[in-house]
């Protein structure tokens, strides 16, 4: 939450209007409060599951990291480094697989069109975030080696020579029409933020 809140200040201290920022940062502002506030990296998914009256964990699923639900969990001594030189613990992977096409091929549209989603938030929070750099006066450069090095990893950053960003995701996902069947804030205030 802390993070979030000081990125917050920081634009606008530097007149950054940072729309979808903010929103992200409601959202954990709102697990903070309602959580233990070092929590709210966990603990956001549960207003979601809340809302909702769900449990999104995968039964008898553990994510290795310490820095969620186990935190005993050590890392491994053994190391991987990606093609940009960062380096990982293992059983960090480098590369996913492509999981196996759903059978059904609304549930298929519905899924693929949720990750174009993500990847046009995600390339939408990094212009933002390269636009409070720039404010701040960093250099393209720099702000490159920072968003690489110091925040983990970020698949539309490390494509984006090649990413396509696709607008018209926005009315797809809007078709869908999913605040009919589950109570989704974020995704409900990111929509109408990008229609306008």
């Amino acid at each position: 939450m802390k993070d979030t809140d000081l990125t917050v200040k920081l634009a606008d201290e530097l007149n950054v209007p940072l729309p979808i920022g903010r929103i992200v940062e409601e959202r954990y502002r709102e697990a903070g409060q309602k959580y233990d506030a070092h929590d709210n990296h966990v603990k956001v998914t549960k207003l979601i599951e809340e809302d909702n009256n769900l449990d999104l964990r995968v039964p008898d699923f553990t994510a290795p990291s310490p820095y969620g639900l186990n935190r005993s969990y050590v890392h491994s001594e053994t190391k991987v480094a990606d093609s940009f030189g960062r380096i990982k613990p293992l059983p960090y992977q480098l590369e996913y697989d492509s999981p196996e096409p759903l059978q059904d091929e609304k549930l298929m549209d519905i899924a693929q069109s949720m990750t174009d989603l993500m990847a046009y938030i995600n390339y939408l929070i990094l212009g933002e975030a390269n636009q409070l750099g720039k404010n701040m006066g960093l250099t393209d450069e720099l702000l490159v080696d920072v968003i690489r090095w110091s925040v983990g990893t970020c698949w539309v950053s490390d494509n984006i020579d090649t990413y396509q960003p696709n607008p018209d995701i926005v009315e797809k996902i809007k078709g869908f029409d999913f605040g009919k069947q589950a109570k989704l804030p974020v995704m409900t205030k990111m929509l109408a933020h990008l229609s306008h």
